[in-house]
């Protein structure tokens, strides 16, 4: 709920912060003893400071670095890459945490006013993230300079905020029509296309090569028959993926790839051909198949009524309705002010690139190979997929 509120909210508030008063355009490095009596934004008269800002951002920080490190990422080089065409990913993290905690400060002020207070459960549950946060690394612990007091009053403000979103939302329209969201699961191998010393697949180049008047035809023939043998292979395993991957994948090296317990909704199916050919399957059915310019996938349809993959296809769409109310009711909220101010020469000061808060324990050989290939297997699957499937993950940014 924390998360779905945060991406709601974000896109309710960007207004309001494009229109409150943008102070400063430099830096304005201020020394971390004074971080507590430092104003870095106001939200009318109530002012925000740069302890709690900072410890925001480190937090997220925090979270980031630790998912992403162990994906293999250069922590340094996520930073400097790309968000978007104007920003990078440390001043997007930077815009985050702000836009975030302005948004909570304009819902915290209509709390008493909604007759919304944190439960003893909400305030037990900020005790042990406070003590889950007194057991991380040094590194971060410095950097966000924690203390329990000022965890605690980060976290407080964080879970107003959010049963305040909840109070906003609690009318929205929950009925829907189960049908509309069915989904199929199915497990599948991917056997991608052999390329020769150019480049080229080896299907196109025996193509030319018997008919150089026609041009090369992609039409998977090269590697058919290793396709039916991995489908009866398939068949004779009943449907266990993994265990017919595992007893191909020397034969074919880094050609051979898996992908486990796929669930796919109708909307998931446009403009992939993948997705449409196994959303049409049923219960138990075997199917292999051909995309050209990637390879064969052999395929086990697991279910062709996912209940979980529904339900969450289910959840996901009242978020998204909630989403919408939201937006509106926020925009109620902030219409007649408050104003906003940031500092933003002060708020820009505070620097990602070089200072990491996160610490990757150490890891033996084994495991740091075993890791890395079930990572590049499925990422090889999943980055090969014309299109892109259904998520229901949250954001990385969300992780802390």
């Amino acid at each position: 709920m924390r998360n779905r509120w945060k991406k709601t909210a974000a896109a309710a508030v960007a207004g309001c912060l494009a229109a409150g008063v943008l102070a400063g355009c430099g830096t304005k490095h201020i020394d971390p003893e004074k971080y507590a009596t430092t104003v870095v934004a106001t939200v009318g008269d109530q002012k925000i400071y740069l302890d709690e800002a900072n410890y925001m951002l480190r937090g997220q920080q925090y979270g980031l670095e630790n998912v992403y490190s162990s994906f293999g990422y250069d922590i340094e080089m996520f930073w400097k890459q790309a968000a978007d065409d104007s920003t990078t990913m440390e001043q997007y993290l930077r815009t985050a945490v702000m836009t975030e905690l302005v948004q909570e400060y304009v819902l915290n002020a209509k709390a008493e006013e909604l007759g919304v207070s944190l439960s003893d459960a909400d305030k037990e549950k900020i005790q042990t993230r406070i003590a889950e946060d007194e057991k991380l690394e040094e590194k971060f612990l410095t950097a966000a300079g924690f203390t329990k007091e000022l965890a605690e009053r980060v976290y407080t403000n964080n879970a107003l905020a959010v049963r305040v979103y909840e109070k906003l939302v609690e009318d929205v329209d929950t009925e829907v029509d189960e049908a509309e969201f069915r989904h199929v699961k199915a497990d599948y191998l991917y056997l991608k296309n052999a390329t020769d010393e150019t480049g080229s697949t080896a299907a196109a180049t025996t193509a030319a090569a018997e008919d150089s008047t026609e041009g090369a035809k992609d039409d998977g023939s090269a590697d058919e028959a290793d396709a039916d043998e991995l489908l009866e292979q398939l068949k004779a395993a009943e449907g266990d993926v993994d265990k017919v991957y595992e007893a191909h994948k020397d034969k074919y090296d880094t050609r051979l790839s898996k992908v486990l317990d796929r669930s796919i909704g109708e909307t998931a199916t446009e403009g992939n051909d993948l997705y449409a050919a196994i959303f049409e399957m049923k219960s138990g059915e075997y199917k292999k198949l051909y995309l050209e310019g990637k390879g064969w996938y052999v395929i086990y349809c697991e279910t062709d009524d996912d209940e979980d993959g529904k339900q969450q296809a289910i959840k996901d769409e009242i978020n998204n309705r909630k989403s919408e109310l939201f937006v509106t009711k926020y925009k109620e909220l902030t219409a007649d002010g408050p104003e906003i101010k940031v500092e933003y020469d002060i708020w820009n000061s505070m620097a990602i690139l070089g200072n990491s808060v996160y610490e990757a324990p150490e890891t033996t050989a084994d495991s740091t190979t075993e890791s890395s290939s079930e990572t590049q297997t499925t990422a090889a699957a999943e980055t090969t997929e014309a299109g892109t499937g259904e998520s229901t993950s949250e954001t990385a940014t969300a992780a802390k």
